[in-house]
């Protein structure tokens, strides 16, 4: 049985099972070092190590002739060990900057939907001017929803006292609307 058991950067008080072979069942992440030792009968734990800064375990089970490790076993699994760490460490911050990746793909992609949000608005008050009709103030609000919500076909209408004009129409005909129902539905809107 063998096992590297890390420590998160975050959490020092558990433990994760990064890759172990011979351990069936055994739980990713844990609190106990001891009982998980017990459990799974790790014998023997080398330190791994980058300076002074402690980033995990090698577990190691009994060795196939049951004997306890000799000292230059001993030696050689400490100097695997400190090969190891900085390879694990590598490996670990890998894995930070894939996730910030992430994060940072998805606050890009919000910036960009916000700033063509604000394009979109600043594209319109270039069009817009103090001496525009009532037809070109319409076409350029028609346009700006076509291009926020994609619309397909639309009909506005002007509400003068409590009679209803469709003045613009794209892809319905007006006419097809009731005029006592466009009054009653808004009529309870307003």
């Amino acid at each position: 049985k063998a096992c590297i058991i890390t420590i998160p950067e975050n959490d020092k008080q558990s433990f994760e099972l990064a890759a172990a072979r011979g351990l069936q069942g055994a739980e990713i992440s844990f609190s106990n070092l001891a009982i998980f030792q017990e459990q799974y009968n790790i014998h023997s734990l080398v330190d791994l190590c980058i300076g002074n800064k402690r980033i995990g375990f090698i577990g190691l089970g009994d060795k196939f002739n049951r004997q306890p490790f000799k000292s230059s076993e001993t030696e050689f699994l400490e100097s695997l060990a400190s090969l190891s760490a900085s390879a694990i460490e590598n490996a670990l911050f890998l894995n930070k900057l894939n996730k910030q990746k992430v994060e940072l793909k998805r606050t890009n992609d919000i910036l960009f939907q916000k700033i063509h949000q604000f394009n979109t608005l600043f594209d319109l008050t270039k069009r817009y001017r103090i001496d525009q009709t009532k037809e070109e103030i319409l076409g350029i609000l028609i346009h700006s929803l076509l291009l926020q919500m994609n619309f397909k076909s639309y009909v506005v209408f002007l509400r003068s006292d409590m009679t209803f004009h469709p003045i613009m129409s794209k892809g319905i005909q007006a006419k097809q609307f009731d005029a006592q129902e466009l009054s009653a539905v808004f009529t309870s809107a307003f």
